[in-house]
């Protein structure tokens, strides 16, 4: 009985519990259920912006991406300005905005394990996000810039992007 009071048992708890709960939470975001889209994977985000001293951006986010289903549409995580296009896989496609998502149309279904990019264009200024726990984040201008605040949610305020953990890509960023 004394060794399950002993630290290492309690590790060793921990490490079982951590092995035996990892693939459900891939599978499901407790916290933010409507975060993102396991529809398909971001390899890379490559974010251009130019920012003015009013708060405005103009933007373009291009996204690569692999599709885990067929695809004749998906969605990115956007509060941010109004979106002036996008485009898949270098054509026009059609989207809609809906409570912080962007719908995007392509205008050729995406097949299963392909790999596909995505385009979209904005401009105006960025808002902050009100998490459900009552916490903001998101963009907030300053005296002399501005400052971008990213987790949880708030990156979706200024980069279009599948805001879930289980999707880790890399970023490249040119700012002017």
């Amino acid at each position: 009985m004394r060794y399950l009071r002993t630290p290492r048992f309690f590790l060793l708890v921990f490490c079982l519990a951590l092995l035996g709960l990892a693939p459900e939470a891939a599978a499901s975001e407790p916290f933010f259920p409507h975060a993102g889209s396991r529809a398909y994977d971001v390899g890379h985000y490559d974010v251009r912006l130019s920012y003015r001293s009013s708060g405005r951006v103009r933007a373009a986010t291009s996204i690569g991406a692999l599709a885990y289903r067929p695809l004749a549409r998906f969605s990115l995580d956007f509060f941010g300005p109004r979106v002036t296009g996008v485009e898949v896989n270098g054509k026009a496609a059609r989207f809609k905005r809906d409570a912080g998502k962007l719908q995007v149309f392509p205008p050729e279904p995406i097949a299963v394990n392909s790999h596909f990019s995505a385009v979209v264009r904005y401009a105006g200024t960025p808002p902050k996000i009100t998490d459900p726990d009552g916490s903001q984040e998101g963009w907030y201008p300053t005296d002399d810039g501005v400052l971008a605040v990213g987790e949880p949610q708030g990156t979706a305020a200024w980069i279009p992007c599948n805001n879930i953990p289980a999707d880790k890509a890399s970023v490249s960023f040119e700012i002017t």
